[in-house]
């Protein structure tokens, strides 16, 4: 009986943190969006940094005279790095589908393998603050918050140029699908 009851606590206590384990983000409204950015848009072209570390190893040789008159060669390594980042634009085919798509609600959904930087991004808005440009705010869901980062935005007739902050000028250019 003791069991029983064990075992009865024990799946009531289950089944009550399961219950707790809802999604709590169904109310969150990212804002206002924009007609001109919803639909799926599809990248055909991306400027990006390409990190790399170049390690340089010097060999210095000399001989040392040990203690049965032998000359032993004594080798010291030094290891140097040198930063040789980079900037690279890579071009996409029609064939290598690589999406996103900006949903009227607010919602963002990114498919593709070169689609991973926005794959963490649930929702989006359209920030107007400032008369002469447009900035796009994504929305990170993370321990049930949203967490917002910004990225320059621009329109060139079918064109959407998202302009993420780096040390020099990077985008990604999409053409719209629909």
């Amino acid at each position: 009986m003791k069991k029983t009851l064990l075992y009865l606590s024990i799946t009531l206590l289950l089944a009550g943190l399961f219950w707790a384990c809802k999604d709590t983000n169904s109310g969150f409204s990212p804002g206002e969006t924009d007609a001109r950015i919803t639909g799926t848009w599809r990248l055909y072209e991306r400027h990006y940094p390409k990190d790399s570390i170049f390690f340089v190893y010097s060999f210095i040789k000399d001989s040392v005279l040990n203690k049965d008159s032998v000359y032993v060669p004594k080798i010291d390594t030094i290891r140097t790095s040198r930063d040789t980042s980079f900037y690279t634009t890579q071009r996409y085919t029609g064939a290598q589908a690589q999406t996103l798509t900006f949903d009227a609600s607010g919602t963002l959904t990114g498919n593709g393998t070169e689609m991973t930087y926005y794959a963490p991004i649930k929702y989006y808005s359209i920030d107007k603050t400032y008369p002469d440009s447009l900035f796009i705010k994504f929305f990170i869901n993370t321990n049930r918050a949203n967490v917002p980062f910004q990225q320059g935005l621009e329109f060139r007739q079918d064109t959407l140029v998202l302009k993420p902050l780096c040390s020099q000028p990077c985008y990604s250019k999409l053409l719209r699908v629909r």
